[in-house]
Formats: C-alpha cells, sequence, structure tokens
C-alpha cells in the first residue's frame, strides 16, 4: 500500500533528468530535496509532502534559489513575518511586507512544511493530503488545486503546474 507513497514523498527524483537542468537548478533541487526527505522522515506517513511539490514551489518562489529573500534570508517560500520584533527582511517594493528569515536552507523547509500540515487555513490542502496517503494514490495538481490560500498570484497554481511538467519532461540525455 505505501509504495506510491514513499516513491513520491522520497523517490520522485527518480523521474527528473538531472543532467537536463542548469547547474543552478540541479543544485536547488538537491538542496531542496534533502531538506524535504530529512523532514518527511521525521513525520508520521500521513503528513509528509511530495518532495516535487516542495521542489515546485521552492522552485517559483525563489526564482530557483536566486530571490533576495532566499540568498539574504533563505527564505525560499515567501512565508511572510508579522512580528517586527522576529527575524526578517522588508520587501523593496513595499517595506510594509515583511518576509520571515531563517539560519538554513533546511529550516525554511521545514517551516513550509509544516505550515502546510498543521495551519487552520490550509485545512482543505490537509485533507487532500491524508486522502491521497489512506487512498495510495498520489495526486500533486490536486493538491496544488487546494492552495488557494498560499499566493495572491491568480496563476500560481499552473504556474505551480508548470514547473513539475517542466522538470519531468526534460529530454534524457
Amino acid at each position: 500500500k505505501m509504495m506510491s507513497h514513499i516513491c513520491a514523498t522520497f523517490l520522485v527524483l527518480c523521474q527528473i533528468h538531472l543532467t537536463d537542468l542548469q547547474d543552478y537548478q540541479t543544485r536547488f533541487i538537491n538542496q531542496i530535496t534533502k531538506c524535504a526527505i530529512e523532514y518527511n522522515a521525521m513525520v508520521d506517513s500521513p503528513n509528509r509532502l511530495p518532495v516535487m511539490l516542495v521542489i515546485s514551489q521552492s522552485a517559483f518562489e525563489s526564482d530557483w534559489g536566486r530571490s533576495r529573500f532566499a540568498v539574504e534570508g533563505n527564505n525560499y517560500f515567501g512565508i511572510r513575518e508579522y512580528n517586527e520584533t522576529e527575524p526578517h527582511l522588508h520587501a523593496l517594493e513595499n517595506p510594509s511586507v515583511m518576509v520571515k528569515t531563517y539560519l538554513t536552507q533546511c529550516d525554511s523547509v521545514n517551516d513550509y512544511m509544516e505550515l502546510l500540515t498543521i495551519h487552520p487555513i490550509y485545512e482543505s490542502f490537509q485533507v487532500e493530503l491524508h486522502n491521497q496517503w489512506f487512498e495510495d494514490i498520489i495526486n500533486i495538481d490536486k493538491l496544488i488545486d487546494e492552495l488557494d490560500s498560499y499566493a495572491e498570484n491568480p496563476n500560481y497554481k499552473s504556474k505551480l503546474k508548470d514547473i513539475i511538467d517542466y522538470l519531468l519532461t526534460q529530454p534524457p540525455q
């Protein structure tokens, strides 16, 4: 029963031809994957996120790790901060917007994965994740469809799906 879920949460990179990506993308994928696998190993199986979802969101939110928030604050998911006394960066284009800063890249990945699996605003995502676990069917598109509350960009979900398609359709070398 667990095989398809294990593949989705741990071994999904077997489907990506890393040699066909840009060097910075390959490094980024390897770093995010390491953090996501470590997090997934620490949580109960029904709360494990598919690594491909983690990669796609972090790639989009951080421009493959090249955004200012990623470089200066290890924030790979655009996670906001609302407490001025906590470590943060201000958005240059809108100084009233603050994003969290993290000591390490894995701290950012861990916070993101925990956010999606416990915060009440993502309840529909959590229900879909658990349903997929119990049905032993992983459908990342359906999980993405439950991320209405994550971003303000109306094209956000389709952009995440485009990144996944890009990663899965790289021709073998």
